[in-house]
């Protein structure tokens, strides 16, 4: 969030160098959001950095995110019991960073409710990488294809084990599903505790 902030305030919309190596000091990578959204800055911060683009049938990858991380009610309203608890949880500012990086990677007029705009998005975003990363630094890669073209990219022995599936659909719906569960039992309790409490100090009041 802080990263993405003094992105938005800067003039010249560039990358605070400083804060970049505070944040990526002593690791080796870095994946996925809200990194990915940055590819470009930081592949200037990096020179020697590589970029591995996953690529994927676009329907296959709209069907999974429907069902998972980019339902088509994504920025529909909540209740206030609703935001106030996930605001307490923290999941508020993880949801407004992840719709903002999703924005950031795929345009600012995506719209998550229409599946041909997201589809294009996806389309475009790869194409752009592709266009963007010099040849020599860019891996594209298909998880079905296993250790071999990754670890000679990154110039790495293959590991004598099998290649891990550890980001399955059906465990990452479950995981989703008792969030969404959670969240919906816990907003009813919200209001009557408030009440409750309202009752509380009321009686005591009088009493």
């Amino acid at each position: 969030m802080e990263l993405d902030r003094k992105l938005n305030e800067s003039p010249d919309k560039k990358l605070d160098k400083a804060l970049c190596h505070k944040i990526f000091k002593g690791y080796t990578a870095a994946i996925d959001h809200p990194s990915c959204a940055y590819y470009k800055e930081l592949l200037e911060l990096y020179p020697d950095a590589k970029v591995i683009l996953t690529v994927r049938d676009p329907e296959i990858w709209l069907a999974g995110c429907r069902s998972t991380i980019l339902p088509k009610d994504i920025d529909q309203p909540r209740s206030w019991s609703f935001q106030l608890l996930r605001k307490c949880i923290g999941l508020q500012q993880f949801h407004e960073l992840f719709v903002m990086n999703c924005k950031r990677v795929f345009g600012d007029n995506m719209d998550f409710t229409n599946d041909t705009s997201m589809l294009n998005g996806f389309v475009n975003w790869n194409q752009t990488v592709i266009k963007t990363v010099p040849s020599d630094r860019l891996l594209k890669y298909d998880i079905s294809q296993g250790w071999e073209p990754l670890c000679k990219f990154l110039n790495l022995p293959i590991p004598n084990c099998p290649f891990p599936h550890v980001n399955e659909y059906n465990e990452l719906r479950r995981l989703l599903k008792l969030e969404k569960r959670i969240l919906k039992f816990s907003q009813w309790i919200l209001p009557m505790l408030i009440l409750f409490i309202i009752a509380y100090m009321f009686c005591k009041f009088l009493l």
